[in-house]
């Protein structure tokens, strides 16, 4: 899986968990960490109110076979505008993520890399290589909700959305915080990390086309919050792709330009490629 999905849909996914506002306490607050349909009309009902975050990122690949890991670190904001809807009615999504480190096998180095996504436009800089690449997802005039096309992506997770969109591609589980995340080789201190949280899984359904790319997606949610704090896409071959988030804040009031897709100009010495809307 590359990298620019990657971010494309990990980041897409977190802005239909998060919400600017706290939630209201439930009747029975047992069901929402006890019940996977209560947990996904709870986490459905914050994407509704204008979610925005920012949060330090961690983002671990582990190659099951051949034992390798890569970690990229940086920093990402996400925001959704409810009042701003497309043709079919979905929000108006945006993120951008900015990687500035990375670790491959214990080895450390600076490395820059921003990803940048308006609704219609997804952008990489790789400002060492002064290489700008700008893709066009979605057809002029319209706009891309990223949790409807994510067949063949990282992190394919509708959660934020209508429950029962989630549980026509994928069941749901309620599990204990630490299942699965002992006894692995998983990067340290995420037991910790996820001290108190609930966790979520999914696992697509046969036939959906989704399980082909995924044997299983797991969501760890800080309880009081509801926010996402850790999250794990497995693929059937066993590798793994885990993202870290650390210092997360909801109510950052988040300047527009973050989000600009803008070409570089022809002066300014990059190396442009741009690809237009080409279709599913």
């Amino acid at each position: 899986m590359n990298l620019i999905s990657l971010i494309m849909l990990s980041a897409s996914m977190l802005l239909g968990l998060l919400s600017a506002q706290p939630v209201p306490e439930p009747a029975d607050t047992g069901d929402v960490f006890t019940d996977p349909d209560a947990l996904l009309a709870a986490v459905a009902e914050r994407d509704r109110r204008t979610p925005v975050l920012s949060a330090d990122v961690r983002h671990v690949t582990l190659q099951s076979l051949a034992g390798d890991t890569q970690t990229r670190e940086g920093r990402l904001i996400l925001a959704t505008d409810w009042t701003d809807l497309g043709p079919s009615g979905d929000p108006a999504r945006r993120f951008s993520v900015k990687f500035d480190r990375l670790i491959v096998d214990e080895r450390v180095r600076d490395e820059r890399r921003e990803y940048t996504f308006d609704g219609i436009w997804l952008t990489e800089r790789i400002p060492e290589d002064r290489q700008f690449n700008k893709w066009q997802l979605t057809p002029p005039g319209e706009r891309l909700d990223p949790f409807a096309r994510m067949a063949g992506a990282p992190f394919w997770v509708p959660v934020g959305q209508d429950p029962a969109r989630v549980r026509a591609v994928a069941e749901p589980e309620v599990l204990e915080t630490t299942d699965w995340l002992e006894g692995e080789p998983m990067p340290a201190g995420l037991a910790r990390h996820v001290e108190g949280a609930v966790q979520l899984r999914l696992t697509p359904r046969e036939g959906t086309g989704f399980d082909e790319d995924w044997a299983e997606i797991r969501i760890w949610f800080e309880r009081e919050r509801l926010i996402p704090i850790l999250y794990a896409a497995i693929e059937p071959t066993g590798d793994q792709q885990i993202a870290i988030l650390t210092g997360a804040s909801t109510d950052a009031i988040i300047n527009p330009a973050v989000f600009d897709t803008t070409t570089p100009g022809a002066d300014e010495g990059w190396d442009v490629v741009i690809q237009t809307y080409r279709g599913d």
